[in-house]
Formats: structure tokens, sequence, C-alpha cells
């Protein structure tokens, strides 16, 4: 999966975790696939939600391996956010270990 961080000028720092998995393939469907999104803001909220590939409004082509372009689909589910200030932040342990305690934060209050 892939985090990305940035400041955002109208929701500040914002952290931002984006992981594509294939569902169960379907004969009618073929193979789909899925995103599922963690959005958090400094005011600790989160948001979490979860979109099917196909319904992400792109102009790439549909059925590509390599999926939609990340950036169409955080456009259209996070249409607030300034995706030009997020930074793709590298699969480290200290990374890991940051979000998962922001999402401790949020949780325990």
């Amino acid at each position: 999966h892939w985090n990305y961080f940035g400041i955002d000028e109208a929701l500040g720092p914002v952290a931002l975790s984006l992981r594509r998995e294939k569902l169960e393939e379907e004969k009618e469907r073929g193979q789909q696939y899925n995103y599922r999104i963690i959005f958090r803001t400094s005011e600790l909220t989160t948001l979490r939600g979860a979109i099917l590939e196909d319904a992400v409004p792109s102009t790439s082509k549909h059925g590509t391996t390599r999926g939609v372009p990340i950036k169409d689909v955080l456009e259209y589910l996070l249409p607030e956010l300034d995706l030009s200030c997020l930074r793709l932040a590298l699969n480290t342990p200290k990374v890991t270990e940051q979000l998962m305690k922001l999402d401790e934060q949020g949780v325990g209050g």
C-alpha cells in the first residue's frame, strides 16, 4: 500500500494510506479491484472508506493491470483535499509506526 503525507492549506497536516485489493473473481464481471483508503487529519478525524475501481470516474482506460491513477481515486473520494500537497512516504517501519500512533490517538480520544 501507499502512504502519503502533506500539509493542506485548509485541512492542515494530513496523512493518507491507500491500498488496492483484488476482490473475489466473479464469472460475469471478471477480475475486480477495490481501493481501501484511510485519511487522517490533524484534528484526528479519521475517514475510512473503500471504493470499487469501476466506480471511479477516470479518463484512463479501465481494465489495465495497474488500475486507475491514484490521483483520480483521491480526487473522487476527497474533493476537498489539495492533492498537490501530498508527498509519497517511503514504506519504512518508522512511517508505519507514526501512522499507528495517529490511529491510537484517534481511537483512544
